[in-house]
């Protein structure tokens, strides 16, 4: 099995197992945090071992909290987390994060694509300060400490960060051009991801559609289910055939996004790698810097 075909395998079972919990939750708030758990155990499987992934808030340098943050994917190795709850909430300092994700169960209509992208930007808004107000406070500190050139050029790169916060959804039942065009209201930064989303029928499916007539046999009907359901990508399903004795039947369509996940986890990566703070790789000194402007010592320890 190649790389490919297992992401794919992958992002299937993550469509499974969120309609699953659909099923079977009825609390929209138990429904929304079973999937932000399932798509935070996918991207722990393909993301870089020290990369963490968990949920809760971000921190800067003056102890001011983010909101909640539904994935925060994170770097412990310079800096580690400012709290750690029974459940696995962190609370983590801005110059620890790679990226963090914002997580919908459903985008069904502009509205809602438009409500993520608000959200985003409050959070882009919120670390654009909490890195600008760092950058300040980490020179200072290496300053304070006497630090090498080497050491302080490090903390001051920093300061070109830049934190992604990507959008993800499970399922949308609308056209991607519909969000996209509430989409371009926002000052868009980084990409939604939709796992399953609606996709129009092409032109061959409704010439084949079409050519089965108003009273298709159950033969024909179930030799084209069979042609356009996986491997080409569309679930399909065929509801009330007999109805009343009169071979109709009434077809809806999907065509999953099976690249979605792949094209996702890559995202992440050359983000984190090329943007984030922990793209940087801190000397010793300059991880002790970072560190101790985040827990600044006192006199009250030596007195």
């Amino acid at each position: 099995m190649s790389i490919k075909d297992a992401i794919r395998l992958r992002t299937r079972t993550l469509v499974s197992q969120a309609a699953e919990s659909r099923s079977g939750l009825n609390h929209n708030g138990l429904y929304g945090e079973n999937n932000e758990g399932l798509l935070s155990d996918a991207l722990r499987e393909r993301l870089p071992v020290h990369w963490e992934v968990a949920s809760g808030e971000v921190v800067d340098v003056k102890g001011k909290c983010s909101p909640q943050c539904d994935i925060i994917i994170y770097d412990r190795r310079s800096i580690p987390c400012v709290y750690t709850g029974s459940k696995g909430c962190v609370v983590v300092a801005a110059h620890a994060v790679g990226a963090v994700v914002e997580v919908k169960s459903a985008l069904h209509n502009g509205p809602d694509a438009l409500g993520l992208c608000k959200q985003m930007k409050r959070f882009r808004k919120f670390f654009a300060a909490s890195l600008a107000v760092g950058a300040k406070a980490l020179q200072k500190e290496a300053c304070d400490q006497g630090a090498s050139k080497k050491a302080t050029e490090l903390i001051r790169s920093l300061a070109k960060s830049r934190i992604p916060v990507f959008g993800f959804a499970f399922e949308s039942l609308v056209q991607a051009n519909t969000i996209a065009s509430h989409l371009l209201l926002e000052d868009q930064v980084d990409p939604i991801y939709v796992l399953d989303m609606a996709r129009s029928w092409d032109d061959g499916l409704k010439k084949d559609l079409s050519a089965l007539g108003t009273k298709p046999t159950r033969e024909d009907v179930m030799k084209f289910v069979n042609r356009v359901r996986d491997p080409n990508g569309y679930s399909f399903w065929v509801d009330g055939y007999n109805c009343k004795g009169v071979p109709t039947f009434q077809a809806a369509t999907h065509r999953h996004s099976i690249d979605a996940l792949g094209m996702f986890v890559k995202e992440i990566a050359d983000r984190v790698r090329t943007t984030s703070p922990i793209r940087v790789e801190l000397s010793s000194k300059a991880a002790e810097i970072a560190y101790s402007t985040y827990h600044p010592w006192t006199r009250a320890y030596f007195e």
